[in-house]
């Protein structure tokens, strides 16, 4: 996975809104196609998003239930980690017989050219019962809210450190700043961080 040029990309941004208290958007020169909304809008004018020249979708998501697990890791093995995290979401989900509804999420909440915290989400069809007791660290949460733009990564996860970059530039190109953490939203889950078939989106919450 990309390093060194990835974490300062990610640090720019949340520091643009640790900042500013707001979020940055960003004109990828890369980015493909606009992806879909990955989660259910918070309001029915933002069913379809608007995609602007840059292949960036603008629109707003509304919370849904999650299954969170919360960890920290190395760049070098981030890919890796999140992709295990993700398989014991699975797990639980089905021990506590919940239903899962969407693609996995990885929330990054630091980044340091050495490591990074995540929160690593498994999206659920309904909000759990108050009884159950996820475990292994495990808790029940919500997604994140509100205005944001989606941006398209498809290739390897070890070259994601130029969508990043893009990203950074296209939010201060825009005048737009971030807000809060942002989300990769797995579409697929191939083996390797060096396999060019993985397709991601890239969510970033602006004000």
């Amino acid at each position: 996975m990309a390093r060194n040029g990835l974490a300062f990309g990610l640090l720019m941004i949340l520091a643009l809104s640790a900042g500013a208290g707001a979020q940055q958007p960003a004109t990828p020169a890369a980015p493909p196609q606009a992806p879909p909304a990955a989660q259910a809008p918070a309001e029915p004018d933002m069913n379809k998003p608007s995609a602007d020249a840059s292949g960036a979708v603008e629109t707003r998501l509304g919370a849904r239930p999650m299954l969170i697990l919360k960890g920290q890791t190395t760049w070098d093995e981030g890919y890796e980690t999140l992709m295990n995290a993700f398989k014991a979401l699975r797990a639980e989900a089905a021990r506590l017989g919940l239903k899962p509804s969407g693609k996995p999420q990885a929330m990054f909440t630091e980044t340091t050219d050495q490591n990074f915290r995540y929160e690593a989400m498994l999206g659920l069809e309904q909000t759990p019962d108050a009884s159950l007791k996820p475990q292994g660290g495990m808790v029940f949460g919500t997604s994140p809210e509100g205005r944001a733009f989606v941006f398209r990564h498809v290739g390897a996860y070890d070259d994601i450190e130029s969508v990043y970059e893009a990203i950074t530039a296209w939010l201060d190109e825009k005048g737009l700043q971030a807000k809060g953490s942002f989300v990769e939203e797995y579409l697929n889950e191939p083996q390797g961080s060096d396999d060019a078939l993985l397709e991601l989106n890239i969510y970033v919450f602006v004000q």
